[in-house]
C-alpha cells in the first residue's frame, strides 16, 4: 500500500567541511555536531518544523509554512555567525509533494532541496521558485534571482533564488542551463555570449574571474612618514580600518596579532591566504606631514595576485574619521557582501575631530594595546591629554576605563580602587557614545571581575559584539566568564570564533588552554598553553596554567618552572627568586610555603594581591592560609575570583565550608 503524500517545505542543510574536520579533530567535530544539533532543534521547535533525519553532518527537516521554513533558516544563519557554525552551514530549500514514513521523508522533492543545498555558499540559503513564488508578498524577506540551476541527478533546470539578508553572503557567479541553445538559435547565443564576454572584459575583469571576496586580511600599513617617530600613528590608522570593516557581521575581518606576525616574516599574499583563510589581503602605506594624511590602500586576491581594488585618500587631521569612512565603505562596495542599514549607517559616521585631540587618542591606544603595565600609566598620560583637548572625546574616556580595568587584573594596583575608576569613566564615554564598543567592553570587564553581576556583564558583552563581530577580545573574554557559568560549549564556540579572526594570535590560544583546563582536558590544554608561548613568552596565564596542570600532575620540575615565569611576568622578581632558590634547597613544597611567607610578609609594608599569596599557600598544602588570603581577596574584589569555582588550582577546596560560603556571596557554583 502506497504511503499517504503531503506537500511541505523540505529544508536540507549540511557543515562545510566537516569530513576533513573530523579526521583532523574528531573530538572538536563532534562538538561542533552537537552545537549543530542543538541549535536545529530549538529553532524547529520555535518555527514549528519538524526534525526529521540527521545524516552525519546533514539535518532534513520539513515544515507546513515555507514562510516559517525560510525565516528558521535565516535566523539559523544568524545564529551560526555567533558561534563556530560561522559560514559553514549550506541550506536549501524546496516544496515537494512528499511520503512521510517514521520520521523519514521520500519524493524527488527531497531531492532537489538537497541538491540546492550542496549548491548553496556557505553561510547562504538556497530556495527553488515554488517556495519564492509562495513567501514573494513578505515585506521583510528579500532575494537574489539565480537564474536555472543545473542540479546533479535532476532531469530539468531548476529556478532557483538566494536569501539576501544581513550576515549571509552574495551568491558566487555560477552558469546556468537554458533550453534554448538549439540550431539556429544556437549561433545566435555563442555569438551574443561572445559579446558579452568581451564587454565585461573590457568593463570589469573581475567579474569575470568570478572570485567571490567575503573575508579580507588587514595587514599593517608601511609607514611613509618623513617626520620621525610616527610608529603610533600608522598603527592607529590600521586599527581604525579594521574597526570599521568589522563593523560588517557578514565580512570577516581578520587582523591584529595574526597580519603582524605574517607582515614580520615577509611572507607571500597567497601564503597569507592560506594561513589566515581570506579570500584577500588589504595592503597600504600611511603618509603624515603636519595635519596632512595620505593613505595609499588595495585589495589583492590571494589566487591570483590580482590588485581588486585600489585608491588613494588625502585629507587633513580633522576629517581622519571620514577617510578611513570612504576606505571601509570602497571595500565593502567592493566584496560580495551585503551590509544591513544599520551597518551602513555605522561605516557612514564619521564626525570631525579635534586634530591634536585624536593624535593624543592613538598615542594613548598605541600604549594600552602593549598589555604592559610598564605602558599603562603612558597611555593614562595620553589619553588625559586627549581629554583636554575636546571633553567629550568618548574614546578617550572608554581608553581611561580600559586602562584601570588592566591595572587591577594585571597591573598590581588595588581592584576597589580600579573597579571605581574603570566604571566612572565607562560610564561616562557611554553616556556620550552608548555604542562604543570600548566603553560597553569596559563596563563588562566591570561586571565580570569587579562586581560579579553575571547578566549584565553576558549582555554587556554580547553588545560590544554585536558592534564589532570581527574583534576577538570581547569573545576571549567573554568565553572566560561562560566557563565560570558551566556554559562550556558556548565559550569554546567564541573561542574558535575569535581564532577564526586572529588565527596566530597568542592570547586566544592561551584563553583556549584555559577553557580545556577549566573543563579537565588537560593534554589539550597544554597543547594550547605551548601554542601560545611558542609565539608569545610572556603571558602570565600561560604559566599560571601550565603550573596547575603540572602540579596536579605532581610534575614538579615543570611545575616550579612555570610558577617561577609567572611570578617574574607578574613583575614579582623577588618571589619567582625566593621559588627558585628553595626549591633548590629543600624542595617544591617547601618553596611554595617560604614564597608564600615571604609575600605575606611584604604585604605589610605594600600593596600584595592576596590571590598571588594563596596560590602558594595551597600548593603547600596548607589549606587555612590559602582560605585566610583567599577571604582577604575577596574583601578586595580581586579580579580573577569569578573563576573560583572551575580553576582546577582550587580544586583541593572545593568542598571546604569557607570556600563554599565564597562562592555563595559571588552567586558561583561548583559543576555538578
Amino acid at each position: 500500500m502506497s504511503q499517504p503524500r503531503t506537500l511541505v517545505a523540505i529544508v536540507f542543510t549540511d557543515i562545510v567541511g566537516y569530513t576533513s574536520l573530523i579526521g583532523r579533530d574528531e573530538a572538536q567535530a563532534l562538538k561542533l555536531l552537537e552545537l549543530n544539533r542543538q541549535l536545529h532543534k530549538d529553532l524547529a521547535n520555535k518555527f514549528g518544523g519538524d526534525l526529521l533525519k540527521e545524516m552525519g553532518d546533514g539535518t532534513l527537516l520539513s515544515f507546513v509554512s515555507p514562510t516559517e521554513a525560510v525565516r528558521f533558516a535565516i535566523d539559523l544563519q544568524k545564529l551560526a555567525q555567533t558561534n563556530a557554525l560561522r559560514r559553514k552551514l549550506r541550506i536549501g530549500i524546496h516544496l515537494g509533494d512528499v511520503a512521510i514514513d517514521n520520521k523519514d521523508v521520500f519524493g524527488e522533492g527531497v531531492n532537489i532541496a538537497s541538491r540546492l543545498q550542496s549548491a548553496a555558499d556557505p553561510g547562504g540559503i538556497y530556495i527553488s521558485e515554488d517556495i519564492q513564488r509562495l513567501i514573494r508578498s513578505q515585506g521583510d524577506i528579500y532575494f537574489y534571482d539565480l537564474g536555472a540551476l543545473s542540479l546533479k541527478n535532476v532531469a530539468h533546470p531548476v529556478k532557483s533564488y538566494a536569501i539576501k539578508a544581513p550576515g549571509l553572503p552574495k551568491p558566487k557567479p555560477r552558469l546556468t542551463k537554458a533550453g534554448w541553445l538549439s540550431g539556429r538559435s544556437l549561433a545566435i547565443g555563442v555569438m551574443l555570449l561572445l559579446s558579452i564576454i568581451v564587454g565585461v572584459i573590457l568593463i570589469d575583469k573581475h567579474i569575470f574571474n568570478n572570485q567571490v571576496v567575503d573575508s579580507v586580511a588587514v595587514m599593517p600599513f608601511d609607514n611613509l612618514s618623513i617626520e620621525p617617530g610616527q610608529e603610533y600613528f600608522v598603527e592607529g590608522m590600521t586599527q581604525t580600518l579594521i574597526a570599521f570593516l568589522g563593523k560588517v557581521s557578514a565580512l570577516k575581518v581578520v587582523g591584529n596579532k595574526s597580519t603582524r606576525l605574517l607582515k614580520e616574516t615577509n611572507v607571500s599574499v597567497s601564503q597569507i591566504g592560506r594561513e589566515l583563510g581570506v579570500d584577500a589581503v588589504i595592503d597600504g602605506s600611511v603618509m603624515r606631514e603636519g595635519d596632512m594624511v595620505r593613505i595609499i590602500a588595495q585589495m589583492i586576491d590571494v589566487n591570483t595576485d590580482e590588485v581588486l581594488w585600489s585608491d588613494t585618500y588625502v585629507r587633513d587631521l580633522t576629517s581622519i574619521l571620514k577617510l578611513h569612512s570612504e576606505v571601509a565603505q570602497a571595500i565593502v562596495n567592493s566584496v560580495s557582501i551585503l551590509a544591513s542599514p544599520a551597518e551602513l549607517k555605522q561605516l557612514k559616521a564619521a564626525p570631525l575631530v579635534n586634530a591634536d585631540s585624536y593624535e593624543n587618542l592613538l598615542k594613548g591606544l598605541y600604549h594600552l594595546y602593549k598589555l604592559n603595565p610598564e605602558h599603562y600609566d603612558l597611555a593614562l598620560e595620553y589619553f588625559d591629554k586627549a581629554l583636554g583637548k575636546d571633553p567629550e572625546n568618548a574614546a578617550a574616556l572608554a581608553g581611561i576605563a580600559l586602562v584601570w580595568v588592566h591595572k587591577g587584573q594585571w597591573g598590581g594596583e588595588d581592584p576597589r580602587l580600579a573597579a571605581n575608576l574603570a566604571k566612572k569613566y565607562a560610564l561616562l564615554a557611554l553616556e556620550i557614545n552608548k555604542d562604543l564598543p570600548m566603553a560597553n567592553m569596559a563596563m563588562a570587564h566591570v561586571y565580570t571581575s569587579y562586581e560579579w553581576k553575571w547578566d549584565r556583564a553576558g549582555e554587556a558583552f554580547n553588545k560590544t559584539i554585536s558592534l564589532n563581530p570581527n574583534a576577538p577580545e570581547p569573545r576571549l573574554f567573554y568565553a572566560d566568564l561562560l566557563v565560570s557559568l558551566h556554559e562550556n560549549e558556548n565559550a569554546m564556540a567564541q573561542i574558535e570564533a575569535a581564532l577564526e579572526v586572529d588565527p596566530l594570535n597568542a592570547f586566544s590560544h592561551c584563553l583556549k588552554g584555559w577553557v580545556l583546563m577549566a573543563t579537565g582536558q588537560f593534554d589539550q590544554a597544554i597543547e594550547s598553553m605551548n601554542t601560545s608561548i611558542k609565539s608569545e613568552p610572556n603571558i602570565p596565564l600561560s604559566h599560571r596554567c601550565l603550573w596547575t596542570i603540572y602540579h596536579l600532575s605532581e610534575d614538579y620540575e615543570r611545575a616550579i618552572a612555570h610558577a617561577i615565569h609567572f611570578y617574574r611576568n607578574q613583575d614579582l622578581g623577588d618571589t619567582a627568586d625566593d621559588l627558585e632558590r628553595m626549591y633548590n634547597k629543600s624542595g617544591y613544597m617547601e618553596a611554595m610555603k617560604y614564597a608564600g611567607e615571604q609575600l605575606a610578609e611584604q604585604s605589610k609594608i605594600k600593596f600584595v594581591n592576596s590571590m598571588r599569596v594563596a596560590r602558594l599557600y595551597i600548593f603547600c598544602g596548607d589549606k587555612k592560609q590559602a582560605l585566610d588570603w583567599l577571604e582577604k581577596a575577596y574583601e578586595e574584589r580581586y579580579t580573577s575570583l569569578f573563576s573560583l569555582n572551575v580553576d582546577p588550582h582550587w580544586s583541593s577546596l572545593y568542598y571546604e565550608p569557607r570556600f563554599l560560603v565564597l562562592l555563595d556571596k559571588m552567586n558561583l557554583t561548583l559543576m555538578e
